[in-house]
This record gives structure tokens, C-alpha cells and sequence, in this order.
């Protein structure tokens, strides 16, 4: 995902804003910003993979074997370029 500095920006304000990310300069170099997560949004996270991967085997309930082997080397395909 390729974005602008301005629209990081404006997601990261928003991300500050609902305390799921902290953000600090670096000492050495002040265009330099260190934004980190924070444990409330690794709690929300921790919420989502149960659901997601509810999700993910009744998409993939029909598919053979096979069809997963190949579905998985083509990801694969896409991921690497």
C-alpha cells in the first residue's frame, strides 16, 4: 500500500486520537517519527482473528485440496511481484 505523507499523516492523527497508536521523534533526527501500537489496539486485533478465520474457512469450504495448493501458489505469485 502506497500512500502520500499527508494522507499517513491524517491516519495517524486518527489512529493517536482513538489511542491505538503512540508517536514520538527521533532524537537524532527530528523528520524522523516512530509510531507504535498500543495495547488497546493490539486487544482489538486479538478480537479480530477468531471471526477472520471463521470467515476465511467457510469462503474456502468448497475449494478441493488441489484448488487450495493452487490458490496459495498464486497469493504466493502476487506477494513475491
Amino acid at each position: 500500500m502506497i500512500q502520500v505523507v499527508p494522507a499517513i499523516t491524517g491516519l495517524i492523527d486518527r489512529l493517536e486520537k482513538q489511542q491505538l497508536v503512540t508517536r514520538r521523534r527521533c532524537e537524532e533526527d527530528r523528520r524522523v517519527v516512530y509510531v507504535e501500537i498500543t495495547a488497546k489496539a493490539r486487544k482489538i486485533l486479538a478480537q479480530l482473528d477468531q471471526p477472520l478465520e471463521s470467515l476465511h474457512k467457510e469462503l474456502m469450504a468448497n475449494l478441493a485440496k488441489g484448488e487450495l495448493v493452487d490458490l496459495i501458489r498464486l497469493l504466493e505469485k502476487l506477494r513475491l511481484g
